[in-house]
């Protein structure tokens, strides 16, 4: 068969969509789960997969007879926390059942993520319970889905023998699970997440933050399932995989203290902007109250097992393995893409135009890969978007610069997409946003002369990029590994 590239027969842009599609269908969190789960009579055996965290040569992360155990408890959090659940459930309930042990369990999705979908019919005699809270700001459900997935865990330390806890951690799991520490509110909370997330921290200076101001994050989960042994199957959604980063890490020890979490208070002039309560209860932390380490408490992580099931770089390989079957040359750039939205996609643009003009770093038909999370610094009163939605933004003003320098046939062979693996870009029902050099043409001319660089101003690419019919709407996909971006010269 003719490949695409070789036939001319698919546009830039559909090649675009079909890399993403392969991405996102690489990180399908069931299909990750089942693959790092092994069942042999009564033995499970937990494998790190391709793109894990395992050291060289290192199959197998752990080992347990569940016929030695009081039966599975499973508990977690995210937004692929559902799919991953059931993949947990199709691996051992047939071991359970023949053994005759229990499998009970508290799991916590998006709102949206579950109720009205198709997973409710497969949770509906389960017992497993499935509920919904709010994302990216944690909500009253989050406090209650942390309540009662704390309240398994302390049932399943006090039982003989104890259960085996298996934790599902995906992305959201931060705010999808919370139960705000000492004296601290809900409100307080939910202040402090909003003032982190619109200064533009990165994810590690929110997570040095919120872990402080968490009853259950930075291995504080770990205290209410001790002594059991807990293994938890992550869905990495945060740059570089660090376990301790992934839903804040809430059974990996923590490799901030309360003075990081203070650094970055004063770092982004956070301290005026904070509640009160918030800001004098990280000023009162000391190493005596803070999160548990491997060197405090010993057993406590002896007990846990962290286990990276699926990542960017794996949904990054199969985006380009796709290309190559449709005759494009590919690069991957990086899985740990950082920075301004709207910085970084000028990169893109050039990278676009040097693959026209000099066949550089490659020659066409090319692909470029990347993948990572960006973030967007918040002005006073910013529009509709997300970060993935502004890069596309930024990235066709970029291109609309240098149309005029440009053949308009060489001009649309170019796309670049970029877009959220979970299908939800910030606040809003887009993946991202899929551009080209027409792109802000398209969107001047429903919009008025202007409306591109107003809206990345504004910072508000969404009503710009439906405009210029620019969107990329996927719906929720169930998985969470970061963002992709493809750059695509037919």
């Amino acid at each position: 068969m003719a490949s695409v590239a070789a036939s001319g027969s698919c546009r830039a842009q559909d090649v675009a969509r079909r890399v993403f599609e392969a991405a996102v269908a690489a990180a399908d969190p069931r299909q990750c789960v089942a693959d790092a789960l092994t069942v042999a009579g009564s033995v499970l055996s937990v494998a790190r997969p391709l793109g894990g965290s395992a050291k060289e040569g290192e199959a197998t992360a752990v080992s347990v007879d569940l016929a030695e155990t009081g039966g599975v408890v499973l508990v977690g959090a995210g937004k692929a926390a559902v799919p991953m659940a059931a993949a947990v459930v199709e691996a051992l309930g047939p071991a359970l059942d023949h053994l005759g042990l229990p499998l009970s369990g508290h799991v916590v999705t998006k709102t949206g993520h579950f109720v009205g979908t198709s997973w409710e019919a497969v949770f509906a005699d389960s017992p497993v319970a499935v509920v919904e809270a709010s994302h990216p700001i944690p909500d009253a459900g989050s406090v209650a889905a942390a309540d009662a997935i704390v309240a398994a865990l302390k049932a399943a330390a006090s039982a003989s023998p104890p259960p085996l806890v298996i934790n599902v951690l995906s992305g959201g799991a931060s705010s999808l699970m919370e139960s705000p520490a000492g004296p601290l509110s809900l409100d307080d909370v939910q202040a402090t997440y909003e003032a982190l997330i619109g200064c533009g921290a990165s994810i590690d200076d929110i997570n040095a933050v919120r872990k402080h101001l968490s009853a259950v994050k930075g291995g504080r989960l770990l205290e209410a399932a001790a002594p059991a042994a807990i293994v938890t199957l992550a869905l990495s959604d945060v740059v570089g995989d660090a376990l301790d980063v992934i839903g804040s890490g809430p059974t990996e020890e923590d490799t901030t203290s309360f003075d990081d979490a203070r650094a970055v208070i004063a770092r982004y002039n956070l301290a005026n902007t904070l509640p009160p309560p918030v800001v004098a209860y990280l000023a009162a932390g000391s190493p005596a109250n803070d999160t548990p380490s491997r060197a405090s408490h010993p057993c406590l992580f002896a007990a846990a097992t962290n286990v990276v099931v699926g990542s960017n770089a794996l949904a990054l390989a199969a985006a380009e393995r796709t290309a190559r079957e449709l005759g494009f040359g590919v690069i991957v750039l990086s899985s740990r893409v950082e920075g301004e939205a709207a910085g970084v996609a000028p990169v893109y643009a050039a990278l676009a135009r040097s693959i026209v003009d000099s066949a550089a770093p490659i020659p066409a038909p090319a692909v470029v890969l990347a993948g990572g999370e960006t973030t967007v610094t918040l002005g006073a009163a910013p529009g509709k978007g997300g970060r993935n939605q502004e890069l596309a933004l930024a990235a066709a003003v970029a291109l609309d610069a240098q149309r005029p320098k440009l053949d308009p046939a060489a001009a649309a062979r170019i796309a670049i997409l970029a877009a959220g693996t979970d299908g939800t870009d910030g606040p809003t029902d887009a993946a991202g946003g899929l551009v080209s050099y027409a792109t802000v043409a398209a969107g001047d001319a429903v919009l008025g002369q202007g409306a591109a660089l107003a809206a990345l101003r504004t910072h508000d690419a969404y009503p710009f990029l439906t405009a210029a019919d620019a969107l990329v709407v996927s719906g929720p996909t169930g998985t969470n590994v970061m963002d992709i971006t493809a750059v695509v010269v037919a």
